[in-house]
């Protein structure tokens, strides 16, 4: 291993909430008091591929993830780290894996950033409107310990890949003169020569000798140490495979920002003028290509999600805070619900008490969505077990067919069948379960409102109307929950506004009309005759 400086601090007021504070408050929303938060601290100077491995142990190993689902948030370096751990360690198909579910990568530069290549080679410049802390950090390591980056195989693991064909200068990070031509080359800066070129020593001594500082002016000892470092980068980005997804992932990116993608160098007397022009997408350190890995052909595609924020401040980026606190908390309630399955199908006393107690058929749908193919066909086979008990149970349960047709949408609008259907309803409503009784009752009041018995109607729908307010918001928040919320508001109105109280039908007209409800919007057009006063009304005033 490469010899790599000593710990030092970068900022003595520099806390921990200064970086992440937003993100770990999102988290703590998000979680909601379920799950847990774990940390994997690693050191961001040594070869990734060491802490890929490191990344890999710790997920086997640590008590707090053992038998857990994991979502895994990896920044900037944290991102690449967890690519190449997912395309070389990851398989779910080994015993004792760990159970990722999801990783979500912000601002991670996948393909290398030309950012680093400017700062080795032509020392710190503060990027436009990237933050405070982007800046104070690179400055601090690229300005003050520019010598130091020189010992961390990380940094020139960041570097893009160099063209095989030094002609190519079309997808280089930097173009030079040739040293014995007037042509262009792409630097090659994993190479020592390179650096040990009249270029690369012009580059160095510009920023400050670095052996001066690290090898006591000696440059020979400085080299040595160097080759190494730079074997390291052109290995790693030899060896990752930007192609090869295992895991449902996201790449969080910004394109808001100016970020160099393009260096260009020529003689000048004797030396050289370098330019590192900013003029392309990205997050000011990390080009849009790069964080969500343009050229990828593998099988499982992720997805991708634009951010506004410059890359260090990605992390609190609000639409990232927003994803968090939504998609997150949906994630979980997933889990837990598919640990609940898992132990109503091993507990078989479990089963039987929540039967008893109203449990029914699982929504599968919600439960694998969003999750690679293999584990949504390992828990479709458990939701689809635990809902083949229930059916088997439900079959013993006394007027079941009346229960079914209670469950199912009626919209028939002819009178007589909706007539009919009544008595078949209000038995249902004795068997079925509690989750279910809004939307019997709602189905019971529509079966009165078509068969023309608004008054019949009104004490149902204002049941259903009631019970609808008290559901789990994530089940409100379906399609078909929301038509039949519309649905129950319109036809209330419409029952009240027909049995002639219209201050009540009012609002909830205006309310249904809002929904969607096409019966509450041509019940407002139309007049109310209020029956206890002989007063007519204007449900349009």
């Amino acid at each position: 291993m490469p010899r790599v400086l000593g710990e030092y601090s970068l900022f003595f007021d520099l806390k921990r909430e200064d970086i992440y504070g937003e993100y770990l408050k999102a988290l703590d929303r998000a979680r909601g008091g379920r799950g847990s938060f774990v940390e994997f601290p690693y050191d961001w100077r040594i070869d990734i591929r060491e802490n890929a491995a490191r990344f890999d142990r710790f997920l086997r190993t640590d008590p707090r993830l053992l038998e857990r689902t994991i979502i895994i948030v990896a920044h900037s370096m944290g991102g690449v780290i967890s690519w190449y751990w997912q395309s070389k360690y990851f398989d779910r198909a080994i015993a004792g894996s760990p159970a990722v579910r999801k990783i979500l990568f912000v601002g991670a530069p996948l393909k290398g950033s030309c950012e680093m290549v400017r700062m080795l080679v032509a020392g710190y410049k503060d990027v436009p409107n990237a933050g405070w802390f982007t800046n104070s950090v690179y400055g601090k390591l690229f300005k003050d310990l520019r010598p130091a980056a020189f010992t961390f195989p990380s940094v020139f693991q960041l570097l893009p890949r160099v063209p095989a064909d030094p002609s190519d200068t079309v997808d280089s990070c930097l173009d030079v003169p040739a040293e014995h031509s007037e042509d262009r080359i792409a630097a090659d800066y994993f190479d020592v020569q390179f650096w040990q070129s009249p270029f690369g020593r012009f580059t160095l001594e510009a920023g400050g000798a670095p052996w001066n500082t690290l090898t006591g002016g000696n440059q020979k000892r400085f080299f040595d140490r160097l080759r190494p470092v730079l074997d390291a980068g052109r290995a790693f980005r030899a060896e990752i495979n930007l192609d090869l997804l295992k895991i449902p992932s996201i790449l969080f990116y910004s394109d808001q920002h100016q970020t160099v993608t393009k260096g260009r160098s020529k003689k000048l007397g004797s030396g050289f003028e370098i330019e590192f022009p900013f003029n392309a997408e990205g997050d000011g350190r990390v080009a849009q290509r790069s964080a969500f890995n343009d050229s990828f052909q593998g099988d499982l595609h992720p997805r991708k999600w634009r951010l506004d924020l410059a890359h260090g401040e990605l992390p609190k980026d609000s639409r990232f805070v927003d994803y968090l606190v939504k998609d997150l908390a949906r994630t979980i309630r997933a889990e837990v619900a598919l640990a609940f399955a898992k132990l109503l199908l091993d507990e078989s006393a479990i089963f039987d008490a929540y039967f008893k107690a109203g449990g029914r058929e699982i929504a599968g749908t919600t439960i694998t969505a969003d999750l690679d193919p293999t584990y949504r066909t390992e828990v479709g086979s458990v939701v689809d077990s635990v809902n083949a008990m229930v059916t088997t149970r439900m079959r013993a349960v006394p007027n079941y067919n009346q229960v079914r047709a209670a469950q199912q949408a009626v919209s028939e609008l002819n009178a007589p069948a909706n007539r009919a259907l009544i008595p078949k309803l209000e038995v249902a409503l004795q068997e079925i379960p509690p989750e279910t009784k809004p939307f019997a009752l709602g189905r019971l009041g529509f079966a009165h409102f078509y068969g023309g018995d608004y008054r019949a109607a009104v004490p149902q729908l204002r049941a259903a109307y009631q019970a609808t307010r008290s559901l789990p918001s994530d089940q409100r928040a379906t399609a078909e929950v929301k038509q039949f919320i519309a649905s129950v508001t319109g036809l209330l109105g419409a029952a009240l506004a027909r049995s002639g109280s219209c201050e009540q039908a009012v609002p909830l007209l205006e309310e249904g009309r809002q929904l969607g409800n096409q019966i509450a919007k041509t019940e407002l057009a139309s007049t109310c005759v209020e029956r206890s006063t002989g007063k007519t009304m204007s449900l349009t005033q």
